[in-house]
């Protein structure tokens, strides 16, 4: 594991130990930088076997599948110009949708009530880029494209304070519910907060 302790990741997951009671929640991502994981890798095969060892702790866990996203400057794009990106990872957003569905499919084939549920975290980006970089965001949008994506990313792929502000906007909404109005947090604004959580509901709602 990612900390080298020699910790088996199999049987806390089934009983934890590092943890107090059995695991409630379960999310699942896979690699970003390639889709040809999900072939070589075998990801349904994958999630399948672990989803198994959450229940296995907890028969009422609820199950995620978090979609994740490329670099911007993918095929040309680059922070002045993320259109590439933004249809590409629109696109990719509706490729994990289908991986979830048929990850979903084989739970239902092998007879068991739980699902999972993917949350559109890649596709919910590109959603906010689009509209911050092609129209007007309130305090999202700066005075150039390549500015408001500074805003948002602290790299090509990484975000900043408020790019994950807005994906833990996107994640309330799909597992909890509205977002608005939830805390903000150092390096947002109040408004920045608003706006984010009015982008993330408009997703999800």
């Amino acid at each position: 594991n990612i900390s080298g302790s020699g910790l088996d990741m199999i049987d806390e997951i089934r009983d934890p130990q590092t943890v107090p009671g059995p695991y409630t929640h379960f999310i699942c991502v896979e690699r970003y930088n390639s889709l040809e994981d999900v072939r070589y890798e075998e990801t349904v095969r994958s999630l399948y076997n672990y989803i198994g060892l959450v229940i296995q702790g907890n028969a009422d866990a609820e199950l995620y599948f978090y979609t994740p996203w490329k670099e911007y400057n993918l095929n040309g794009s680059s922070a002045a110009n993320p259109a590439i990106w933004v249809t590409f990872t629109q696109a990719e957003g509706q490729f994990w949708e289908c991986i979830g569905a048929r990850i979903n499919d084989t739970l239902a084939q092998r007879g068991v009530t739980y699902r999972v549920k993917t949350l559109p975290s890649g596709a919910a980006l590109a959603y906010l880029v689009n509209n911050a970089t092609t129209g007007t965001v309130t305090d999202i949008t700066q005075g150039s494209v390549t500015a408001t994506m500074n805003l948002l990313f602290s790299d090509a792929v990484h975000l900043t304070n408020i790019g994950k502000y807005f994906e833990a906007c996107v994640i309330h909404a799909a597992t909890v519910g509205d977002p608005r109005p939830l805390p903000t947090v150092s390096g947002v604004t109040s408004g920045q907060a608003t706006t984010l959580q009015d982008q993330a509901w408009a997703i999800i709602d």
